[in-house]
């Protein structure tokens, strides 16, 4: 079964880029340009989101608070390419890794995969 991935990145390009990437490994991508796009978004479609991309802003625990409330189940991934120590605080829930677009594929793989598919191909 595809995965679904939820973009919320203000910057066109990086977007952009970032469907492409998962696109290519056959994930199923959403982009909304802020939260309330991202709303539209889903009220439309009614998509099961399994992983959503937040660009940071000044504001991340806000507009993660926010999405969390209609995707609790989801896992969550700050998108940016800043240094941790510049960029806001949030949740332990949230992953924070710093990360450019070329990495973002094996990175949502490793927060996608189940950890008993994990152990299953360590031990191989």
């Amino acid at each position: 079964m595809r995965k679904t991935v939820l973009i919320v990145e203000d910057d066109a390009a990086l977007r952009t880029r970032c469907r492409k990437f998962l696109e290519w490994e056959r994930f199923e991508v959403l982009v909304a340009e802020h939260e309330n796009a991202a709303f539209c978004i889903l009220e439309e479609n009614r998509f099961d989101v399994d992983l959503v991309l937040v660009g940071v802003t000044r504001h991340n625990q806000m507009r993660i608070d926010r999405l969390k409330e209609h995707l609790p189940d989801a896992t969550f991934l700050l998108l940016s390419n800043e240094p941790e120590s510049t960029r806001e605080k949030t949740e332990e829930t949230v992953s924070r890794d710093v990360f450019y677009p070329e990495s973002l594929v094996s990175k949502v793989k490793r927060l996608l995969t189940p950890k008993n598919e994990t152990e299953l191909w360590r031990s191989a």
